[in-house]
């Protein structure tokens, strides 16, 4: 994640949305290294619900993250890099306005699902956070199209 802007293309505009970029940086193994302890724990015979954890952290994840990707700016290496978005900053700049707060609104409904039993409780955070990140895409191609001359 620090080597990201000396690679891309679009390196200036990675000083546009600094706090995005710690963010991120702290979010993504933080997440990864949570959900490592929890697994040793459970290896070691110590009672963990795995299923729980994930659908605690990964909606708080998803809360977190779409509170912050509007803020996202043009570049080859972090946000929603679909054709459609990486051809045309406008495009991009609404893509990630709508999925941040498609996100935010995911998240939440799918921290609801922690209070349904394990397996449909993971049915439908897995349902609400696919939708979440399905839509922007395919509003991402739709908008493109209107913007062609």
């Amino acid at each position: 994640m620090l080597l990201l802007p000396l690679v891309d293309p679009r390196r200036r505009n990675y000083a546009l949305f600094p706090g995005v970029l710690r963010l991120l940086r702290f979010l993504a193994p933080s997440f990864m290294v949570v959900l490592h302890v929890l697994a040793v724990r459970a290896s070691l015979g110590l009672p963990v619900d795995m299923s729980l954890a994930f659908r605690v952290l990964l909606p708080v994840f998803f809360i977190l993250l779409g509170n912050q990707l509007g803020r996202i700016r043009f570049n080859y290496f972090v946000g929603i890099r679909v054709p459609w978005t990486l051809d045309n900053e406008e495009v991009w700049n609404r893509t990630h306005r709508l999925a941040g707060k498609l996100w935010v609104g995911a998240g939440v409904l799918a921290l609801g699902a922690v209070f349904l039993p394990p397996v449909p409780g993971t049915i439908a955070m897995a349902t609400v956070i696919g939708l979440a990140t399905l839509v922007p895409v395919v509003y991402s191609c739709w908008i493109s199209r209107g913007l062609r001359p």
